[in-house]
């Protein structure tokens, strides 16, 4: 079974268990509480993880579930973090505060999956008018997630995040999802700028998105060879390797490549 699978099976059992209110007692349901919400930001990371890496439509509709209209926090983990058997409490808080941040990406990205692969992908074209409006959103997804990441980077730059390899791994996992979040965007400017045969009249913007590819493939290469240095690459899952990929640049019906942003100097 492939990755979508097992997420639609945990997506369903996770509602079954929304569904399911069985315990009585206050303490018992605030418990149930916290663990539906810990499992429902569990399956939502994993699903825009999944869009992002294998090019697919999110399953999970933020709207659709009231679990995620609340945010993690570390509150939530201070009950884990003092009873681990494999890392101390400040391995453990740096760890929760990282899968924290991937929370706050998944969220951020969002917007830039359901664009990049809407469910239903139209088959026609529109004018140079709905061209500009996807560019203003592309913008704005842009501007989200370079905000994300000058706040993730600005914490994982402190010492707390370097008390354990398990930390820098993860940090450096979800770097890469940045990177590749990037990378998508870029592609689906691409893709626009020569459906839309724009590559004479957007210039500055095709030199823009071309430095932003280049620095989002340097970026991801760093971090590969950050970790390879460190002898930990072979703990990355799989997940990393299709982050990794390059995404494909558009040919003509001929197979030459047609990539204004690569043309572009």
């Amino acid at each position: 079974m492939c990755n979508s699978s097992w997420l639609s099976i945990s997506i369903k059992y996770a509602d079954i268990g929304h569904s399911d209110r069985s315990t009585s007692s206050k303490s018992s349901v605030n418990q149930r509480i916290l663990t539906m919400k810990k499992l429902w930001w569990c399956c939502f990371a994993r699903d825009r993880v999944i869009s992002l890496g294998m090019r697919r439509p999110v399953q999970i509709k933020i709207d659709n579930c009231p679990f995620l209209k609340r945010k993690l926090s570390l509150c939530d983990f201070e009950d884990e973090m003092s009873q681990s058997e494999a890392y101390g409490y400040d391995t453990k808080k740096a760890l929760a505060s990282i899968f924290l941040a991937q929370c706050d990406f998944s969220h951020v990205a969002t917007d830039l999956l359901t664009l990049v692969y809407p469910e239903q992908p139209s088959s026609k074209k529109g004018d140079f008018r709905q061209a500009h409006i996807m560019f203003q959103e592309m913008m704005d997804i842009q501007l989200k997630l370079s905000a994300w990441y000058l706040e993730f980077a600005t914490y994982t730059g402190g010492d707390g995040y370097n008390v354990h390899y398990s930390s820098r791994l993860f940090s450096s996992l979800l770097s890469m999802y940045y990177q590749s979040a990037r990378m998508a965007l870029c592609n689906h400017a691409n893709r626009l700028i020569a459906d839309y045969d724009l590559s004479e009249f957007l210039q500055a913007t095709i030199k823009s998105y071309n430095a932003e590819l280049c620095d989002a493939v340097t970026d991801m290469t760093e971090s590969f060879k950050d970790l390879a240095d460190a002898n930990m690459v072979k703990y990355l899952p799989a997940s990393a390797l299709n982050q990794s990929g390059m995404y494909g640049i558009p040919s003509d019906s001929m197979g030459n490549e047609r990539s204004p942003l690569f043309n572009a100097r």
